[in-house]
């Protein structure tokens, strides 16, 4: 077992507790629901290339916790984001929760909200006395990093921001204008998941996709069964991208399973190989299923050159998160 699957494993043992309540609280809010939410809807365009070359300024404000609390300092950039890269993909390379994040706020947001609404953002950042579950009961992102953190709610506030600054750049979020940091974090908006302003340089604000929308259809218990906490960005993007080409391909999925080759891999969906490659950890989980190829090994190198090799095939596993993200992770990882 090589050393990050290792400390991976490690990782989900020693926080099983904090995985766990993530996933009750996702679940809790779609018993609160007035909908009975059987997907979380995607718009496509978070999963292909941006086809936008823009140039702006942005204020960015970094942020450093303190113990007595927040000290903020303003620096203005100027981004030329990775239009080259999808929304996805620009979160993929990030090692933080911001992908996570943004997918549960997606879930949220749906929870709450019919088709065409913008939603208001009126949960609190922080847990409180009597009230519904905070945002930060609905993320998991335990750390074994000790430093500067004085508690985990500490280090989770710090990754929660970093997270949320993240998603700025990427302007799949909009922060508060305020000074006060507990301000510009507690009333964060959603924007479109295709993170492209307006011809005007305007911020595009999310609304619950309708029907006419293209979108992927993200089973509901991927969020309530806490896989979304549990999977890596890479096998997260991954797993989106076969979503994608199953809803473009239904009956080549269905027939003989579809795939993904370097060329739409690399042109349309801005996937690196190495973040494809976690395609093997979801076939272990069993939430993909990777069809036998003869002119490949188990573990995807060519196998013989006698043929010009061809792509591995895949279709999407039924019913796959009945079961929790965290056991099977936890089972495959040490395994």
């Amino acid at each position: 077992m090589d050393g990050t699957r290792l400390a991976r494993a490690r990782n989900l043992r020693e926080h099983a507790k904090v995985y766990r309540h993530a996933r009750q609280a996702c679940q809790e809010i779609t018993y609160q629901s007035p909908k009975n939410l059987q997907s979380v809807k995607i718009r496509r365009s978070f999963v292909v290339a941006r086809d936008t070359d823009v140039r702006f300024t942005l204020s960015l404000r970094n942020l450093t916790l303190s113990l007595f609390g927040d000290r903020e300092t303003e620096e203005l950039e100027e981004f030329s984001l990775s239009w080259h890269n999808s929304p996805l993909s620009s979160l993929v390379s990030s090692r933080g929760i911001a992908l996570q994040l943004y997918l549960v706020a997606l879930f949220e947001a749906q929870c709450r909200c019919m088709p065409g609404v913008e939603p208001k953002n009126g949960r609190p950042l922080l847990p409180r006395r009597g009230e519904s579950f905070s945002w930060l009961d609905l993320i998991a992102a335990p750390s074994a990093s000790r430093t500067r953190a004085t508690t985990p709610q500490d280090n989770l506030v710090r990754q929660f921001k970093r997270a949320l600054r993240h998603l700025e750049r990427e302007m799949l979020v909009e922060l508060g204008g305020g000074r006060s940091a507990k301000g510009r974090f507690e009333r964060f908006r959603l924007l479109d998941e295709g993170g492209v302003p307006t011809r005007a340089g305007a911020r595009v604000r999310y609304t619950v996709p309708i029907e006419n929308d293209e979108v992927i259809d993200v089973p509901v218990r991927f969020f309530t069964s806490g896989w979304v906490h549990v999977l890596s960005p890479a096998e997260i993007a991954t797993y989106l991208i076969l979503l994608d080409l199953k809803k473009i391909h239904p009956d080549v999925h269905d027939a003989e399973g579809v795939f993904l080759s370097r060329g739409i891999r690399e042109a349309r969906y801005k996937l690196s190989r190495d973040a494809y490659e976690s395609h093997l950890n979801l076939a272990r989980y069993g939430l993909i299923v990777r069809l036998h190829n003869p002119n490949r090994r188990e573990d995807g190198k060519v196998a013989t050159f006698r043929e010009p090799p061809s792509p591995h095939r895949f279709q999407i596993a039924e019913h796959a998160f009945l079961r929790w993200g965290l056991e099977v992770v936890s089972k495959v990882l040490n395994g």
